[in-house]
């Protein structure tokens, strides 16, 4: 049975113990959970080289604006897809920017293949606030491409968005093309897994059975 129960409580998304004790509380309540929207992000200051991180030692950027999200729906999936089964649907929106583009930001580097040992960017002058917050918010529209490509056997819809792109990417409400190197799978799936291994939680694939964990290689 899943209850109409009002709940506030302040979540620190740069904290994975903060993201997982709202979790547990969350669900132990049995509620609906039928939109998850994630948005809070920071941005720093683009000339500041300096590398800040959390408690966790994670680069604080990309540990707000993408892992904290990532580790959140990561641990909300199975409960929204039993949610969505009895509600008729449910819905995932991640908020992005046209920043995350590398043509439109000429100043920061691509996220590839190549480069995911500097995920967090931690290599000698590579950090700066700019080009974490693109980082971020790149992997935020990855993460939203691969959702959808896992839900496609539920009644769970996953969208990205600028406000100012869904599985569909959109700008002032009409569908666009987002970065090209998002929709490599290759990238996709390194990200998902490189984020799985950070967060220390399984990896996962959902069909028709559900969702079932797998180790990440």
């Amino acid at each position: 049975m899943y209850l109409h129960v009002k709940m506030q409580k302040m979540v620190d998304l740069a904290s994975t113990t903060s993201i997982r004790n709202f979790v547990a509380e969350f669900t132990k309540q049995k509620r609906h959970l039928s939109v998850l929207i994630n948005n809070a992000a920071i941005g720093l200051n683009p000339k500041d080289l300096t590398r800040r991180t959390t408690k966790e030692r994670f680069e604080v950027t990309m540990a707000t604006n993408y892992l904290g999200h990532f580790l959140m729906t990561s641990l909300l999936l199975e409960y929204m897809i039993e949610t969505a089964s009895f509600l008729g649907d449910g819905r995932i929106i991640s908020i992005t920017c046209g920043g995350h583009n590398h043509k439109i930001q000429k100043s920061t580097k691509n996220l590839s293949n190549s480069d995911l040992d500097n995920f967090q960017p931690q290599k000698k002058g590579t950090c700066n606030g700019l080009q974490a917050y693109e980082n971020s918010k790149l992997c935020s529209v990855l993460m939203t491409y691969t959702l959808a490509e896992k839900f496609k056997s539920t009644k769970v819809t996953v969208n990205t968005a600028d406000p100012g792109k869904t599985g569909k990417f959109f700008v002032n409400g009409m569908e666009d093309m987002s970065s090209p190197e998002l929709y490599d799978v290759d990238t996709q799936q390194a990200v998902w897994k490189l984020s799985s291994h950070l967060m220390n939680i399984p990896s996962m694939i959902i069909d028709d059975n559900g969702m079932n964990d797998i180790s990440p290689s």
